[in-house]
């Protein structure tokens, strides 16, 4: 087993003999808040990465289904938009 993990019989006994003994920390503790610790890291990771990973999923949406349209349709129009090729002076 782990160095820390210590060996015992029991998980009472453990607890039983450390409180007797006055220990407020055993290493049996340690090593469940360290298992605990990466637990909780690695279900903040994934929290993170589905964050993260859902804005920019609503973000490619939107661009994709509101401002690439858009900015097709503006392009379109300036195509179709008669041009001058002379301006004509104003008369005042």
């Amino acid at each position: 087993m782990c160095e820390w993990f210590p060996q015992s019989n029991s998980i009472r006994e453990l607890f039983t003999s450390n409180i007797a003994k006055g220990y407020t920390h055993n290493k049996f503790l340690l090593f469940l808040s360290r298992k605990l610790k990466t637990h909780t890291m690695s279900i903040f990771g994934i929290v993170l990465f589905l964050l993260i990973f859902g804005m920019a999923f609503w973000l490619l949406l939107f661009l994709l289904g509101f401002i690439v349209p858009f900015w097709i349709t503006l392009g379109v129009f300036e195509k179709m938009r008669p041009k001058r090729i002379f301006e004509e002076k104003e008369e005042h």
